[in-house]
Formats: C-alpha cells, sequence, structure tokens
C-alpha cells in the first residue's frame, strides 16, 4: 500500500508513524492531584483552578511567569500517531510533534454508514481535497498493522521528548511512500495555515440574498443589507 518499512537506525523524520505513544486525557472539571502535606504525599480530587492555587499541591517556579508544576496523577490512552515536525527540527528540536491516528469513521462521521465499495470509493478519492481536517491512511496489516482504514486526525496534537523516542523506535511501524507523504504534508500545511473566511462576504446584496436561502448561520455584511 503507501507504507514504506523503516531500518531501526534510520534517523526519525516527518511522516513516520508510531505506533502505542502516551495521550494524556486530562479533565479541567476533576482531576486527581497530588498534595503533600507533613511530608506525606495524598491524593485530592481538585478541579484546575483550585490546584493552581493550591501551595501544597502546585509547585511554584522561582522566575516570575515560569511554568508552574502541579502533581497529579492522570490517564494514559496509548495511540498510533504520525511525526508532523519538520525533517530537519526531527534530528535536533527538544520534543517531536505528532498527530493521532484513528479510526475513520470515528474521525470522518459521513462514512460510516457507507457500506458499497464504489460509495467508498468515490468519498476515499474526494478527501484528498474536500477533507482538511484529516488525512486517509488505508488499512495495511502486513506494514502498517492496520486491520481497518485509519485517518490522522490533525486537531489531535502529542509533543513527546526527542531523545527518548529515539531510544524507543522498536515502536515505529513505518512511514509513508514518497507520493503519500507529499500529499500529506501538503494537507498539513494547508490544516495549519488556512485563513477562516465567511466566502460570501464579497457578493452583492442581490446574490447574497439568493446565497443565503435555505442556509443557516449565514449573516449579511452591511454592504449586504
Amino acid at each position: 500500500m503507501i507504507y514504506e518499512r523503516v531500518a531501526p537506525a534510520t534517523p526519525i523524520r516527518q511522516g513516520d508513524i508510531f505506533r502505542d505513544l502516551p495521550r494524556v486525557d486530562v479533565s479541567l472539571e476533576m482531576m486527581t492531584v497530588i498534595a503533600r502535606e507533613d511530608g506525606e504525599a495524598h491524593p485530592v480530587e481538585q478541579d484546575w483552578l483550585d490546584a493552581l492555587t493550591d501551595k501544597d499541591v502546585v509547585e511554584v517556579p522561582e522566575e516570575e511567569n515560569s511554568p508552574r508544576f502541579v502533581r497529579a496523577v492522570l490517564p494514559l490512552a496509548a495511540v498510533n500517531a504520525i511525526v508532523i515536525t519538520q525533517d530537519c527540527d526531527a534530528l535536533q528540536d527538544e520534543e517531536l510533534s505528532f498527530c493521532e491516528i484513528g479510526l475513520l469513521p470515528e474521525i470522518w462521521k459521513q462514512i460510516a454508514q457507507v457500506s458499497s465499495l464504489k460509495k467508498y470509493a468515490d468519498m476515499l478519492t474526494r478527501q484528498g481535497s474536500d477533507q482538511i481536517k484529516f488525512f486517509y491512511l488505508p488499512s495495511d496489516e502486513e506494514v502498517a498493522g492496520f486491520s481497518k482504514r485509519m485517518a490522522v486526525d490533525f486537531s489531535s496534537v502529542l509533543r513527546l521528548p526527542r531523545t527518548e523516542l529515539e531510544a524507543l523506535k522498536q515502536l515505529r511501524i513505518g512511514r509513508l511512500n514518497d507520493e503519500a507523504y507529499q500529499h500529506f504534508r501538503e494537507k498539513l500545511s494547508e490544516y495549519f495555515r488556512r485563513y477562516p473566511v465567511d466566502p460570501w462576504y464579497s457578493l452583492s446584496k442581490e446574490e447574497f440574498e439568493e446565497y443565503a436561502k435555505n442556509r443557516e448561520g449565514v449573516s449579511p455584511r452591511p454592504w449586504q443589507e
């Protein structure tokens, strides 16, 4: 398919796929933090704002405006992910950035009810240009270990230490082949540089009135009223 095997010694680069990377799942409403009182540590249930102001939980830095560290017990999910850090930075940055990989129907809801191969083919070929928020990954058990159709979710980003990842290269499944990689990096850049714009802002009053028919959430500009 669209994947390549990678020799263990090969440097990590953009488009490399890893399995079982840790994703931290955080609730701001309630979390288990570790309070230290009288030299002893014990778990406490707090929300994020309380944790930030609890002197028994938070470590206040010496330097102003430096990060405060909160001791907490947080759930970790082992997820598949793909490197999005550019190649030159992947060789030297302290941390690498990844986008999470998930099941295609969970990321692209419209395809969840599709059953025919023809409909799949029609929708999957359109996603390359119509769907900006994800990148499709076909099933491939031999190289990638994907038994089902998957997708890169550009909205879910992880950061992990580069040197520690280099010591765990056995978690690398492989990488995208050249054709898929070129497509992947273009979609990735398009997602992060996209400019939110209301496409109807340049219409005349009459054009806007026609455009707005049967469309919700469309509000006119002053020159269209």
